[in-house]
């Protein structure tokens, strides 16, 4: 949907928002920290995708 040079995101998130993640990130991420309430993310995206 995007084009354009991709660039590495730190995102926290929720857990319960991780089915969202997948369907627009697919896969191709890291969970870096894992908390009861968060998790942190390492993945790279087009920045404007990151955006919407």
């Amino acid at each position: 949907m995007f084009s354009g040079n991709s660039t590495s995101i730190s995102l926290r998130i929720q857990p319960f928002i991780l089915d969202e993640i997948i369907d627009w990130f697919g896969k191709d991420f890291s969970i870096t920290e894992s908390r009861e309430d968060s998790l942190t993310l390492e993945l790279k995206c087009n920045e404007e995708a990151m955006l919407y």
